[in-house]
């Protein structure tokens, strides 16, 4: 079932999902090869930033992933521009060295910040979604800092992997 773009399975597994944008991403990105070949480096870094990345990141407070293979097959769309945009194809080059020559961040890094941007949103009114009253500031003042949560109980790993329990463990 598609709802909002998002694709969701009866057992909420979003793999579907990812595999679903990772196309439509890979797809966007042989569009701007083609296209932009001759460009230089900026134009291409540009186009990416607009026309791919967004598919990469609608939504990703809903099915953010917490497998690393997802996660990698997410990453190998970005890597793949990365090489594209720096002109450097050898397999001994380091792309997380493109990644930041062109000052991209990890899609990881990213989808995290989403999420706590969300979270701080929700805690502080901004957005008219209700933050749930089982998510409760931490009372205890031996570690960390004042603004820590409780992580709420999970039995399910689908509940793990979640909007709440993810965020607060950041």
């Amino acid at each position: 079932m598609t709802y909002l773009g998002v694709t969701i399975s009866h057992n909420l597994d979003f793999q579907s999902h990812y595999s679903k944008i990772c196309a439509k991403a890979n797809q966007l990105l042989g569009l701007l090869q083609r296209t932009l070949h001759p460009c230089d480096r900026n134009t291409k870094s540009v186009a990416f930033n607009s026309i791919v990345r967004p598919v990469l990141e609608f939504a990703t407070p809903v099915w953010n992933p917490a497998k690393k293979k997802h996660i990698d097959q997410l990453e190998s769309v970005q890597r793949k521009a990365a090489r594209f945009a720096c002109k450097d194809y050898q397999r001994t080059s380091s792309v997380t060295s493109m990644c930041n020559q062109l000052g991209w961040p990890s899609l990881e890094s990213r989808r995290n910040m989403y999420d706590v941007t969300l979270f701080y949103k929700m805690q502080y009114n901004y957005v008219d979604i209700p933050f749930p009253e089982d998510i409760t500031p931490n009372s205890s003042s031996c570690r960390g800092h004042s603004l820590k949560f409780n992580i709420p109980y999970s039995r399910l790993n689908v509940h793990k992997s979640s909007f709440f329990p993810r965020t607060v463990k950041l």
